[in-house]
């Protein structure tokens, strides 16, 4: 607020006041007839003598006067006095996460503050406050004397208004100093003339420090006896008054500071505001002050990219000075959950590093040591910190975009790099479901039987891709549905090449890029084939918000944060608008839903959320696991949410041990085992909540899908395809399809009217 350059108008109009009287000074001594004008008596001589030592202490004090205003607020700054404010982080239910402050302070009207607090702030440090002109000369002669018998400036006899200018305008200088009692004195003026006592007491109350964190009296009697000002009762009142003398100081010797609130009572009796017997009475009375709350939820990785986004679009004096309020779309209960059940499995399988990784390491150095030679075991802190897990969790609402839950990492304070928003990661199998919902869009149907067998291919740049499956099988031909619930990788590398049993469709990794981009995905995605199986890296937010689309039934969310920002006079700033973009027909998403919901059930390779962690309700997702065992990820969805989980480390080396393999690696460093039951927990118990009344309904299956039952016998060479099955066929099942894409031919094995020489026996 402070500015330099002006000179307060009070000042100026000395400076011009001095200089005119020097002009007219002048003007009579140049004259010759001086010595007519000059009485005979005093002698010409020493009336000149007189009236040059006049004018030069005219202008030495001008001077002085100009000297000292430098760089003090200027009459502008005068009036346009604002103080800092805290802005507050919500979330959705109104729940605090995170204050943003210079000061942490919450000004309030002077009306709120009880009356005795301003008697006793008056009784303490200013008596004559309503009658002073900013400077009360006789407290600050009597002090000046005081100061010159004892040599030093212990007595200040600043006014309430000096102690404002003090604490209002930093550049006033805090030294115990006459240059800055008198800078000091030349402000309080200035702000007399320009505010009314009433406004000068009501900055002074929301501007004062009081130590433990607290500036100005709302948030001093929040901090110290958590309730509001106007609540606050004599004795608490008391309380703070007397530790403004000083605060740091009687905040950590309370017993000092219970004196302190005496003697403020004692004060208040001199002055008129209380009696003698009144005060002995309390004077004999304790203070119960509030107890110190754990910290703050703050979600942390989630209110940093609220703070990222606001400084970004606002700037930062809307963080810092504003006192806005931002309310998020954030779920604190959802977060805490979340955290919780992350931070479960990142400590399990931290621990499993710890044995399988860490100890032997350890023991082979103090092994290997020579006799009476310390063992060097600095090589241990590295290797573990190489091995220390690092995790995130998204989850959102399909309906709005809403993200409910947001995690970045395993500790905020050890790591502000946000996993969840800026880390890119190949998917690996959690692709898949663009691939397949391509495939469906494309002329492929559920029963659509694809080659399960090894396939070289050969890629843009030149290299020849050979994929294997997770457990490194290959079997008979399996249908799309059958493919995407076990994860099948060559099923998936022949989709992508337009290749299903008998079938050249339109496919390719060029369309599968561009239906991803659709989706949402905004990462580099080359189109190479091994993109069918998550070769190119993603963000788990847009992820999240992707799959939004199969819970969503077609319509994708915009990931949105914020549910609005209003300035401290409840004028909005923002309302961010919820964004929806139809990606697929209804249809086609149910159809995509209902194959993904296989990978929850028996023989998928997310069956464990059932069988195992109990989710029961409507609900559909995939696995994800990259070739070389770096990332593990799931994302699943129910129609009321779709939530994330990715695992892996920093340094993006293997999860899995050395020596070890898939199957009997420890930890196993899939996506079923580390990330899948963090988001089946998660579900689990969010669908427990009977606070929430979430209900168990399915997604409603739109008019487009038709039942067909099939013959799981009647594919034969000349068409691979599932034919339409008969009464006489003796293995019939049902499949879904699209009712502008479903099988039109019956089966023809079972049918009497064709004798053919051979039957394809049912498949093992």
């Amino acid at each position: 607020m402070a500015g330099g350059g002006e000179t307060p108008d009070r000042v100026n109009r000395i400076v011009r006041a001095v200089g005119r009287a020097a002009s007219v000074v002048w003007m009579f001594v140049r004259y010759d007839n001086l010595k007519d004008w000059l009485p005979r008596v005093w002698g010409r001589k020493f009336l000149l003598k007189v009236m040059a030592i006049s004018l030069l202490a005219g202008v030495v004090g001008a001077l002085f006067l100009y000297w000292l205003s430098r760089n003090l607020p200027t009459p502008s700054e005068l009036t346009r006095i604002e103080q800092s404010h805290v802005t507050r982080v919500y979330d959705t239910n109104g729940i605090l996460l995170k204050e943003f402050y210079v000061q942490q302070r919450e000004p309030v009207d002077l009306n709120k503050i009880p009356r005795h607090l301003k008697e006793a702030l008056l009784a303490v440090e200013d008596r004559e406050f309503y009658s002073h002109w900013g400077m009360n000369l006789r407290r600050f002669g009597a002090a000046i004397l005081a100061n010159i018998k004892s040599l030093d400036f212990g007595q200040g006899a600043s006014t309430i208004t000096q102690q404002l200018a003090r604490n209002l305008f930093q550049n006033i200088g805090s030294r115990k100093t006459i240059t800055r009692k008198l800078r000091e004195q030349l402000t309080a003026v200035a702000l007399e003339q320009n505010y009314s006592k009433d406004e000068i007491l009501q900055m002074f109350l929301n501007e004062v420090y009081f130590a433990n964190g607290a500036y100005g009296i709302q948030q001093a009697a929040q901090n110290y006896f958590d309730k509001d000002v106007e609540a606050l009762d004599l004795l608490e009142s008391a309380y703070l008054v007397g530790i403004l003398q000083l605060p740091y100081f009687y905040y950590l010797n309370p017993d000092r500071a219970l004196r302190r609130r005496n003697l403020v009572l004692q004060y208040m009796v001199n002055a008129g505001y209380l009696d003698a017997a009144t005060t002995d009475t309390l004077s004999l009375k304790p203070l119960e002050f509030a107890e110190k709350d754990e910290e703050i939820p703050s979600a942390p990785y989630f209110v940093e990219w609220i703070r990222q986004d606001m400084e970004r679009k606002y700037g930062a004096e809307i963080l810092y000075r504003d006192g806005a309020t931002i309310q998020t779309t954030l779920d604190w209960e959802m977060q805490a959950l979340a955290e919780r059940h992350l931070m479960r499995m990142l400590e399990e399988k931290q621990a499993q590093y710890e044995k399988w990784v860490i100890q032997p390491a350890l023991q082979e150095i103090l092994e290997n040591a020579p006799e009476g030679v310390e063992p060097d075991t600095s090589s241990i802190e590295a290797l573990r910190e190489s091995y220390r897990l690092q995790g995130a969790f998204v989850a959102l609402d399909p309906q709005n975009g809403n993200i409910l839950a947001m995690i970045g990492g395993r500790d905020f304070q050890e790591n502000q790099y946000n996993n969840a928003t800026q880390a890119k990661r190949q998917a690996g199998s959690a692709f898949k479901p663009f691939l397949y919902t391509a495939a469906l869009d494309n002329g492929y149907t559920p029963a659509t039987r694809v080659m399960n067998q090894p396939i070289t291919i050969p890629q843009p740049d030149g290299s020849r891709w050979a994929p294997v499956n997770y457990y490194g099988r290959f079997s008979e031909p399996l249908t799309l549905r059958d493919a995407l619930r076990r994860s099948i990788n060559l099923v998936a590398a022949r989709l992508v090449m337009g290749g299903g049993m008998g079938h050249h469709l339109s496919m390719s990794p060029t369309i599968l890029v561009r239906y991803a981009k659709q989706f949402g995905i905004t990462t580099p995605l080359r189109p190479y084939p091994s993109l069918a199986i998550g070769s190119s890296e993603v963000i788990l937010l847009e992820m999240v918000s992707a799959f939004s689309v199969f819970a969503n039934l077609g319509t994708r969310a915009q990931p949105r944060m914020i549910r609005y920002v209003r300035d401290r006079f409840g004028r909005d700033i923002e309302v961010p608008p919820v964004k929806l973009t139809k990606v697929l027909e209804p249809e086609l998403a149910y159809l995509m839903v209902d194959l993904m919901k296989g990978i929850l059930e028996e023989g998928g390779t997310a069956q464990l959320a059932r069988s195992y962690y109990n989710v029961n309700v409507p609900a559909a997702g995939k696995t994800g696991t990259t070739n070389d065992f770096s990332d593990a990820w799931f994302i699943g969805y129910t129609p009321h949410l779709v939530a994330g989980v990715w695992i892996g480390f920093e340094t993006r080396q293997s999860m899995l041990l050395p020596g070890g393999n898939a199957v009997t690696g420890v930890p196993d460093p899939s996506g079923a085992v580390m990330a899948m039951p963090v988001w089946a927990r998660f579900i689990r118990d969010l669908y427990r909540d009977e606070a929430r009344d979430l209900s168990s309904e399915d997604w409603i299956r739109p008019p487009g899908i038709v039942e067909v039952e099939l013959c799981r016998t009647s594919p034969i060479p000349e068409s691979p395809d599932y034919k339409i099955a008969l009464p006489t066929c003796p293995d019939r099942f049902t499949e879904i399809f699209l009712a502008t894409n479903q099988p039109t031919e019956s089966c023809t094995v079972h049918d009497p009217r064709y004798r053919r020489d051979f039957r394809r026996p049912p498949p093992n």
